[in-house]
């Protein structure tokens, strides 16, 4: 069977699963969500057992997660906290890429983060001051004006 088939029939299972599941369940969650995060997960394990061969199928499912993390931060956080959306993708990013290819060559992006999150940080700080406080404002609707 192919890995893509493979992982569209797991997915398709889960999906299944947590819609049956959901009607019992006390807290409320998302069916899909669930659903993509539980196959990655399991495939990433079997991945890891060296079970599974496909780490491009994980991936597009880790980047479906990624996105939906990214997008339920972005509903949740204070407004003012939207300036870190950049620093937030790449760092979430980055977790997921760590999980599948593990610690190898991580120093040089942990520094770019480390930076990022600086300067986005001195930004938040000194967003009073009026240059800063310019690129803070186009940070907060950079992804609104499109």
């Amino acid at each position: 069977m192919s890995s893509m088939l493979l992982m569209f029939a797991a997915l398709t299972g889960l999906f299944a699963l947590f819609l049956a599941l959901k009607s019992f369940a006390k807290k409320d969650f998302c069916v899909l969500c669930a659903s993509v995060v539980g196959t990655w997960v399991c495939f990433l394990v079997l991945y890891r057992l060296g079970l599974f061969s496909d780490p491009v199928l994980i991936a597009l499912f880790m980047g479906q997660s990624i996105l939906g993390v990214y997008f339920m931060a972005e509903k949740t956080v204070p407004r003012r906290l939207l300036a870190f959306r950049f620093p937030f993708l790449l760092s979430i990013t980055f977790v997921a890429y760590l999980l599948i290819a593990g610690m190898r060559e991580s120093l040089y992006p942990l520094l770019l983060f480390g930076g990022l999150w600086l300067a986005f940080g001195a930004l938040f700080a000194f967003r009073a001051n009026k240059k800063a406080g310019e690129v803070f404002r186009r940070l907060l609707v950079c992804c609104k004006n499109w």
